[in-house]
């Protein structure tokens, strides 16, 4: 009487985890100098969600300038912008692709001396 029960349950677990599984998205990358091509550590890296259930994530590049973001919910759009020191930040609003990973490679540029005219 109790294996069906507990058959059921695991059933049951199971099929909630790739219900949630299913929705996961991951956004990959490098984060470089626009000019010299040359990758930028410590860039911070915020995602914010802009729709559906409020989502926020900060991060950091690696040494290497690349990086790796994973939400729970790729279903909806996400504010991604990218800062660091010493470069003009990028931002972009993105839908997400399910599946296989979304690769975002950003190139910052360095605030002109000059003003534009």
């Amino acid at each position: 009487m109790r294996k069906p029960a507990i058959l059921f349950v695991c059933a049951a677990l199971l099929a909630a985890l790739n219900a949630f599984a299913g929705a996961e998205a991951r956004l990959i990358g490098k984060v470089t100098d626009a000019a010299t091509k040359a990758p930028i550590a410590d860039v911070l890296i915020t995602l914010q969600s802009v729709e559906g259930t409020p989502v926020k994530q900060d991060l950091k590049t690696k040494s290497d300038g690349s990086y790796t973001i994973f939400v729970l919910d790729g279903t909806i759009r996400y504010k991604v912008t990218y800062t660091a020191p010493g470069y003009n930040g990028y931002e972009e609003t993105m839908k997400l692709h399910l599946g296989d990973p979304n690769v975002k490679n950003v190139g910052l540029t360095k605030p002109s001396a000059a003003a534009p005219a």
